[in-house]
């Protein structure tokens, strides 16, 4: 991975010359790693979280340790960590989260739940996306085969499970964000411009005044 970043417009003191052109090789490589991924751009998630209405069905996750979370975060994000193996946790996660924004969203004739990932760059969301996405997959294949050998019953309210969920990792995550100016929040809820840059190198992607380290250097 560390071929998209080195020698890419980067000089060695650490600034960015050419962002835009390290960022389009780090994202086409994320692209590759997961083709099933579907993308958004952040001025869409922007314009997502401005909607009353499309919030009401909008999760947006945070595939990141505490430590960077802590340091900024898109407001409003779950924090779900980049390694869990348990979907059904992060599904309740999300569910948890969806009900506490709205209760009245968790109905069988409820809008499909959008659910939007992001990391520092992309790798960390998209490979948690990726998971989820195959686990909604194998749930829907199941419960489609067991309805196919069943007579048909009528629909229950929804208890634990909720409607369909779309999984989208947000393209350039939060480095784009931060180099956009868009709004974030750090781990108290004070409006902030810095960023945890993951490591010396990956941290070559945001503007250097806007750094933030927590924890050890890598």
């Amino acid at each position: 991975m560390s071929s998209f970043v080195s020698g890419k417009g980067a000089s060695e003191s650490g600034s960015s010359t050419s962002p835009s052109l390290s960022f389009q090789v780090v994202i086409s490589g994320i692209k590759k790693m997961y083709p099933a991924v579907r993308n958004i751009s952040t001025a869409e998630v922007e314009e997502l979280l401005r909607s009353e209405e499309a919030k009401s069905g909008l999760v947006v996750v945070d595939a990141r340790p505490e430590a960077e979370y802590n340091v900024s975060h898109i407001p409003s994000a779950v924090r779900i960590d980049p390694g869990n193996q348990n979907m059904n946790d992060v599904k309740k996660i999300i569910q948890d989260q969806l009900i506490k924004d709205d209760p009245a969203t968790c109905t069988l004739d409820s809008k499909p739940i959008q659910v939007v990932m992001y990391c520092s760059v992309g790798y960390r969301s998209s490979a948690l996306a990726n998971r989820l996405r195959q686990a909604l997959k194998a749930e829907k294949d199941k419960t489609d085969t067991a309805t196919n050998h069943q007579i048909s019953q009528p629909a229950e309210p929804c208890k634990e499970k909720c409607p369909r969920i779309r999984v989208f990792n947000m393209e350039g995550c939060l480095f784009k964000w931060a180099n956009e100016g868009r709004q974030m929040v750090d781990g108290r809820g004070n409006i902030t411009e810095f960023v945890h840059p993951y490591s010396i190198m990956w941290g070559q992607l945001i503007s250097k005044d806007i750094r933030r380290w927590e924890g050890p250097r890598m």
